[in-house]
């Protein structure tokens, strides 16, 4: 799930089914190894029903996504009670310095649609785009990885606004590549 933020946000989704089928996928491609368009997809909302998601080019002002999001999983994915996800945001403009705006485990489908929702504390507190004085146009990417255990603490993060190490993350917090975004 990628946004773009300019003085009003571009939020475009990566419902990859769709926009892998057409080559569009804008997340960058050394965090989409995981994705697999015929399993799990994401589909994030600021209007609070996840279950819709928003759509690609959608133009929302940085007032819109002031609030943390919602998130649903896509129609195809299947709804399993048994899987427990791990949902991100980063700020994905800089291929060498990325930044974490979000982090928190334990999603799981709620019963509600689609919709995916956590009990946990986020171990990153939601911080929306531009948060961190970005300035131009800027890329922001959701990452949705697949949680082994429910309850799993993360390790090693940055400190707030600090440089985010994908692979590193990963490889500390023993993660697979995301599933989904």
């Amino acid at each position: 799930m990628l946004l773009r933020y300019a003085p009003t946000l571009v939020c475009a989704t990566a419902l990859l089914s769709k926009s892998l089928a057409q080559g569009t996928t804008t997340i960058p491609t050394d965090l989409t190894s995981g994705f697999d368009p015929n399993s799990i997809t994401l589909q994030v909302s600021y209007t609070g029903d996840s279950s819709e998601g928003f759509k690609d080019g959608t133009k929302l002002s940085q007032q819109d996504t002031t609030k943390s999001p919602t998130f649903a999983l896509g129609d195809s994915s299947g709804v399993n009670t048994a899987l427990s996800f791990l949902i991100l945001l980063l700020d994905t403009t800089n291929l060498s310095n990325r930044t974490l705006h979000f982090l928190q485990t334990d999603f799981k489908a709620d019963g509600d649609k689609t919709s995916i929702s956590s009990k946990s504390q986020p171990a990153v507190p939601y911080r929306g785009p531009g948060a961190f004085s970005e300035t131009g146009t800027r890329q922001y990417s959701f990452l949705m990885y697949q949680q082994t255990a429910k309850g799993v603490g993360v390790k090693n993060l940055p400190a707030t606004g600090a440089n985010f190490d994908v692979q590193k993350f990963q490889s500390d917090n023993g993660l697979k590549a995301p599933v989904a975004g």
